[in-house]
């Protein structure tokens, strides 16, 4: 996965990736946003989070 962060970086460009858990994207660290979708109320909520 840190080679395919690292080429995604490169690019320069907005990445939208998905996934179970925090920990597959921690090697991201600061290079990347990390938000949280979240069920409130019946509503979906995004949530900035940190890793």
């Amino acid at each position: 996965r840190a080679a395919l962060y690292d080429e995604i970086c490169a690019l320069g460009s907005q990445a939208w990736m998905t996934g179970t858990g925090p920990e597959l994207f921690a090697e991201l660290g600061a290079r990347a946003q990390h938000v949280e979708v979240r069920e409130t109320a019946g509503a979906s909520e995004v949530v900035q989070v940190g890793i």
